[in-house]
């Protein structure tokens, strides 16, 4: 039966300067891969060519899989100019992002124009149909996972083309085959069956609240536990959970659902094996093996690596957990939640107006003894700076309001506005007549329109805008800088604790807080919770 691999047409005028394997070794050779952006765009305008040119399918076969290492090197470095920058991405960052997506669809098409030639019993690849579905599927994932690493929605387009690779797999009675794959970091093996799994996982994994380092990490777990799965036409035997679904004529992520009296076109993950493997990692991880001896490398500490399995476990083999809170819809006449970022704008928002130096008698303390000593008056550093001429308020953005509770909302955002990253420090205010609220980014994503979603977790306490400034001789600034102070919450078992900018927190550090005309000294007890750009610590002493 014929096959639709939406291959490009030919164009004779974009044949490449070679036409054999052994052309395209002597040309790579030549490519400078010690400069990884031109060699990026050498590598990608070759493609582009070779997948509209009438190469014989073998010598294309021969010529991707020289190019394999090349262009995986060159996709990370590549990669590396935009990974955990702030959101959404700046134009050049999107520019690399978008040469990504295109380098990968690339090498997908090329390995489609081979399978596309074993699938129409062409003798020279027959022996390749399962390798060349593998990688045409394999590197259509990693365009999903690119969409990930930039908190992108992906498009429906993306996951109809996977999904058709897929049912071509399974048609051509190939999907379970498996084949070597030297990128496979955990078992050198796969088949298209684990590719296409192994981009439905990913992308189930809840990868809009984790960090870019996470979500490769995960990815690369996935190498090994993408093996391991399955879809099934019937239901595992293992579903009082509900069952993570598919429906092969409804293209698009991983769905937990309730067994369905009609199973036509469903395919249902037996998720069994992978939860078996993370449950057994948990109980090693505790007993004290280490990350690196459990196949789970070497980012993270043990505490960390158990939290993140934790956490992949809770998404793909267990229910949704119930929220201590229950979110509300928003109403429609709802005004727009007003939401600063960045500790100063946040401290400026709370306060009412920009932060200032507090009023205070010149203190002899800290270098000031030094300055008396050698210059006989106090040195220029510890001069205040000049206050404001006037009160001024932060400038402030305004979003939707999706939903809210009491320890969280969605928000959505639809102009242009200043870039977030995960785990910031925020203030919202959901209401003109309500006090501003602390709170962090929990997760975010870009809409295919470009509009920016965003979780929001709620500090809990209404925060109060102070200023801190550290202590001891080997401190030589005697300025305060803005902080917050949040309350205790005997409800909830929360102390007062401080929200400080990052690299404060000492166990034992003694600081000075300015609050209300006095300045009182506490010491920092323990390290509560840290931000991308802020610590929250708890205190001992009296403010």
């Amino acid at each position: 039966m014929p096959f639709d691999l939406a291959l490009p047409l030919p164009d004779v005028s974009q044949s490449p300067d070679f036409a054999d394997a052994r052309g395209f070794k002597d040309w790579l050779k030549l490519v400078p891969m010690i400069n990884v952006r031109q060699a990026h765009e050498d590598v990608l305008v070759t493609l582009d060519k070779l997948n509209k040119s009438p190469i014989f399918p073998l010598e294309r076969v021969k010529m991707l899989e020289l190019l394999r290492d090349p262009v995986a090197l060159l996709q990370e470095e590549n990669t590396k100019r935009y990974l955990g920058k702030p959101f959404p991405l700046a134009d050049v960052e999107n520019t690399v992002w978008r040469a990504n997506i295109r380098m990968w669809l690339a090498m997908s098409i090329g390995y489609r124009h081979c399978w596309q030639a074993a699938l129409n019993d062409d003798a020279s690849v027959a022996d390749y149909k399962a390798l060349c579905g593998q990688r045409a599927i394999r590197y259509a994932a990693l365009a999903l996972r690119e969409h990930h690493f930039a908190y992108r929605t992906i498009p429906i387009a993306r996951w109809e083309d996977i999904y058709k690779l897929y049912n071509v797999a399974v048609t051509a009675g190939v999907a379970g085959k498996l084949v070597k794959d030297s990128l496979n970091q955990q078992t050198e093996v796969s088949s298209c069956d684990a590719a296409f799994l192994q981009a439905l996982l990913l992308s189930a994994s809840n990868p809009a609240g984790m960090s870019v380092r996470q979500i490769g990490w995960t990815d690369r777990l996935l190498d090994r536990w993408s093996n391991q799965a399955a879809l099934l036409e019937t239901l595992p035997d293992k579903h009082d959970k509900g069952v993570l679904a598919i429906k092969l004529d409804a293209p698009g992520n991983l769905i937990r659902i309730e067994p369905p009296e009609r199973m036509d076109q469903w395919r249902f993950l037996d998720i069994e094996p992978i939860g078996k493997s993370i449950k057994k990692r948990v109980k090693y991880l505790r007993a004290g093996e280490s990350p690196v001896q459990l196949g789970l490398g070497e980012e993270y500490a043990p505490a960390t690596a158990e939290a993140y399995l934790f956490a992949l476990y809770q998404e793909w083999c267990d229910l949704p957990v119930e929220r201590s809170s229950q979110r509300r819809p928003a109403k429609a006449d709802v005004p727009p939640t007003q939401l600063v970022a960045s500790l100063k704008d946040v401290h400026t928002a709370i306060n009412g107006r920009v932060f200032m130096q507090p009023d205070e008698a010149m203190e002899v303390r800290g270098r000031a003894i030094m300055d008396f000593q050698l210059y006989g008056g106090v040195a220029q550093h510890a001069v205040q700076a000049p206050k404001p001429s006037k009160e001024e308020v932060a400038d402030f953005e305004s979003w939707r309001t999706d939903n809210e509770s009491v320890q969280g909302m969605k928000l959505t955002r639809y102009e242009p506005g200043q870039r977030l990253i995960h785990n910031q420090l925020l203030a919202v205010r959901s209401r003109p007549e309500q006090p501003w609220m602390c709170g962090s980014v929990r997760w975010l994503k870009e809409g295919v329109n470009g509009e920016i979603e965003i979780g929001v977790r709620i500090l809990a306490g209404i925060p109060t805008a102070i200023a801190v400034r550290a202590t001891g001789v080997n401190h030589h600034s005697h300025r305060f800088c803005p902080a917050l102070l949040l309350p205790a919450i005997p409800a909830l078992k929360t102390s007062a604790s401080l929200v400080l900018p990052s690299g404060w927190f000492k166990l034992g550090r003694m600081v000075e807080v300015y609050y209300d005309g006095m300045v009182k000294r506490v010491k920092l007890e323990e390290l509560a919770e840290r931000g991308n750009d802020f610590e929250r610590i708890v205190f001992v002493g009296d403010v």
